[in-house]
């Protein structure tokens, strides 16, 4: 019964994006340094002594113990406003008379944090932890960087403000000290003389060197405009990146103000810290191409950025981040001054062919064009002309001709085919062209023109005879996902107020649809009574067959008695939602209602209108417990039969609202037993909610786990990789969940956390 949301994203091309909400957050290089229990900081392994040396040169004794050592310590906050911010302490450096440490405020969520947290040098000092009685060592001078260690706009997921804070040089034999800063655990750290080392030489000086990558968009609004990192050069603390993006498309292209430009280019260092530029070439600064003019095909717009660095050493590995972009890793050689370029898994990135031959869009302007004749076609009502476009005697003509005539009894609004962009089309040695992606899109009259219905094809086609024109043929026809709904019979149709009934013309009677006509609004009216925010229409399936239920939701429909979908996609007009819409599955009512003594139609009916209400919101990350459990909530289906049956099953013991996050949906179990537990269970942890905080508290945390944006999510998941490296993907989306709940919950329900909320809801079940 979950709404199922596929996501994607776009590019927010809208001038007002904050800088600082970008995929800054993507921390992918902060290297996972080693948890000490106390936030104990241990050296690695010792290093050639700069110590040894200087006093084999013949220096003062007194300055033989200097030079640097990287450690690896971190230490929690303890104060409530800093949780998931983190202490990191990376290098310790003696020099002259001072003592300096390089520290690091690290967000180890995958949120940004609000709060504000400063530092001056009266609130630090060191404590030394050997001696019998404590020294104390108080801070000279602060950072300017870590004076705000909590920017204004807050601190992205993963990245860390760094800096340096100075103390005075300790005596000989005092190396033992812990770190202390209000706030935060006391991080403890020591060294050895034979620790310590000389300096690090500074960045290999290299006036530009060649580096030819090329990365495609993520975004689908970026399709076709590739970004190339074409050289690199460095000098001392000046790193300069020059990039191109060239417009790969078929067609002219026309930029937004707004949009991305070289000023959105970050650098990520391996202590997290993200480093914005300093400089920006002209050509680059007010976008990717060119503004107020075509952006015509094959033009490349280059520019080049520059950054400076606080700490060098830093680079030895680290990230570039521009939105809307595949993260780019690398590594660098200190002593070659070579990099070597990585993507997300670590896999070595290949340099980029050189520029394509144009023969791979001459095709793709083919097809295009190709597929501009079906919609002529279609828009004429040329069935013949459509079926000739199938190959003589394939399946494709048989397939072709079903769908033809099934779409003629359907209330569509303006059909369409389109070839989405982002595709290599490359003809086989045997002519054939496979696994071409075409999109069908549709519209139904009484719905909303912003209601569309979707579908994916993955065909082969094969070349057309020249004595028959020449061209394209479709040997074969797969519909990726559900297929249209009318090649499944489903052309009744029936109207109500506020809902367009969908039905198999075979299998329902006038009585059977009006009755479901009554029962979809009278769920309606019970939800405006209870102030949910509704939709003027919605669309509604009654399907009386598991096979074709299955068909359409993806569903097992054995376990299931009803669905709501809906898809996100994205194009060039931006991010929409498509096929919203209920499913009934009446072969639960109509065959298996009395074995398996399921609740009435009316209430999943209701239940479903729930999740179409508040498709908008739902996501991937909402937590399972909660999507189900307001629906279960506002379809009233806690009675006390069903509370009385939670206790009585023996499945009270094996629940909990941590192990309903584990599931993809509720009702994953298969069990029926442990299906209905999971359902009720939801139902009453949304029921304590509701009563102490109201309805509109509760619909605001339903709320935020769809605010959250998009590159917040994706350095979540990077923080949740490095933390558990062997886990699959839907192991880390169920981890990340589990982190977003831990930390929206306290924020949205007074300082509630998860753990209590599981408590409460054992409690409610003695109601």
């Amino acid at each position: 019964m979950r709404i199922d949301h596929q996501q994607r994203w776009r590019f927010c091309f809208g001038a007002s994006t904050p800088v600082s909400a970008l995929v800054f957050a993507l921390a992918l290089v902060v290297v996972d340094r080693g948890r000490g229990e106390q936030g104990t900081a241990d050296p690695p392994a010792p290093p050639p002594s700069a110590a040894e040396s200087t006093a084999q040169a013949g220096e003062d004794p007194d300055d033989a113990d200097a030079g640097l050592i990287e450690l690896e310590g971190v230490a929690r906050a303890i104060d409530l406003r800093f949780q998931g911010l983190v202490l990191r302490l990376y290098r310790l450096e003696l020099t002259g008379d001072e003592l300096r440490l390089r520290v690091g405020f690290q967000n180890a969520t995958g949120l940004p944090i609000q709060a504000f947290g400063s530092l001056e040098p009266g609130l630090v000092w060191l404590e030394e932890t050997a001696a019998g009685v404590p020294d104390m060592l108080a801070c000279r001078e602060v950072d300017p960087r870590l004076r705000t260690y909590l920017p204004e706009g807050g601190l992205a997921g993963g990245t860390a403000v760094v800096g340096e804070l100075v103390f005075p040089r300790p005596p000989p034999e005092q190396r033992a000290w812990q770190l202390v800063i209000p706030g935060f655990e006391a991080l403890e750290f020591s060294w050895q003389a034979d620790d310590l080392q000389a300096p690090a030489a500074g960045l290999s000086t290299l006036k530009r060197h060649p580096v030819g990558l090329r990365v495609e968009s993520t975004e689908e609004g970026l399709a076709g405009v590739p970004l190339d990192v074409e050289a690199i050069a460095i000098d001392g603390r000046r790193v300069v990146i020059e990039l191109g993006f060239t417009n790969r498309s078929p067609n002219d292209l026309r930029l937004n103000e707004g949009g991305p430009n070289g000023s959105h280019l970050r650098l990520i260092t391996a202590e997290g810290e993200v480093i914005e530029p300093v400089e920006v070439g002209d050509s680059l600064r007010q976008g990717i191409g060119p503004l107020g003019e075509p952006w015509r095909a094959w033009e490349t717009h280059r520019g080049a950025v520059s950054f400076d660095l606080p700490n060098p050493p830093a680079l030895g590995q680290g990230a570039m981040v521009f939105p809307g972009y595949p993260v780019i890793r690398w590594r660098h050689d200190r002593d070659t001054g070579s990099f070597t370029w990585l993507d997300a898994d670590g896999g070595e990135m290949a340099a980029a062919p050189g520029p394509a031959a144009a023969g791979g869009d001459v095709l793709f302007n083919e097809i295009r064009e190709w597929v501009e004749g079906m919609n002529r076609e279609l828009r004429a009502g040329d069935a013949e002309a459509l079926g000739r476009r199938a190959a003589p005697g394939s399946e494709a003509g048989i397939d072709l001709a079903v769908f033809l005539r099934g779409l003629q009894q359907v209330p569509a609004t303006e059909p369409r085919w389109a070839l989405p962009p982002r595709q290599e089309l490359a003809v086989d040695p045997d002519g054939r062209l496979r696994g071409v992606e075409l999109r069908f899109e549709h519209g139904l009259e009484t719905i909303d023109a912003d209601q569309s219905f979707v579908t994916s094809w993955r065909c082969d086609l094969v070349p057309r005879p020249a004595d028959q024109g020449g061209g394209w043929h479709l040997d074969e026809i797969r519909y990726h996902g559900p297929p249209p709904f009318w090649v499944l019979g489903y052309t009744g149709f029936a109207q109500t107020p506020h809902f367009l009934l969908i039905y198999r013309p075979d299998t329902e009677s006038e009585d059977k649809i009006h009755a479901s006509g009554a029962q979809v609004e009278r769920a309606y009216q019970i939800l405006r009574q209870k102030k949910l925010a509704l939709e003027r229409r919605y669309v509604a399936f009654f399907v009386p067959f598991r096979e074709d239920f299955q068909a359409l939701t993806g569903r097992p429909a054995g376990h299931y008695s009803g669905a709501a979908s809906a898809m996100r996609i994205l194009d060039r007009d931006g991010q929409r939602e498509v096929n919203r819409a209920m499913f009934i599955n009446d072969h639960r009512f109509l065959v298996l209602q009395r074995a398996l003594n399921l609740g009435d139609r009316q209430t999943t009916v209701t239940h479903e209108l729930v999740h179409l209400a508040l498709a908008d919101w739902t996501r991937a990350q909402t937590p399972p417990w909660l999507v189900e459990g307001i629906a279960v909530v506002y379809a009233d289906q806690l009675t006390p039969g069903t509370v009385r049956g939670l206790r009585q099953s023996g499945a009270l013991g094996e629940v909990s609202l941590v192990s309903l996050m584990e599931l993809g949906t509720v009702g994953d179990a298969g069990d029926p037993r442990m299906i209905s537990a999971q359902y009720v269970f939801s139902g009453l942890a949304v029921e304590v909610l509701l009563q102490r905080f109201g309805a509109d508290r509760v619909l605001g945390f339903y709320q935020a786990f769809g605010e959250i944006a998009h590159e917040d999510l994706v350095a979540g998941l990077e923080q949740v990789r490095r933390d558990h490296p062997d886990a699959d993907d839907r192991e880390q989306l169920r981890r990340l969940r589990l982190r977003l709940t831990v930390d929206l919950m306290p924020r949205h329900f007074d300082g509630l956390t998860l753990t209590q909320l599981d408590q409460l809801t054992r409690f409610q079940t003695g109601r």
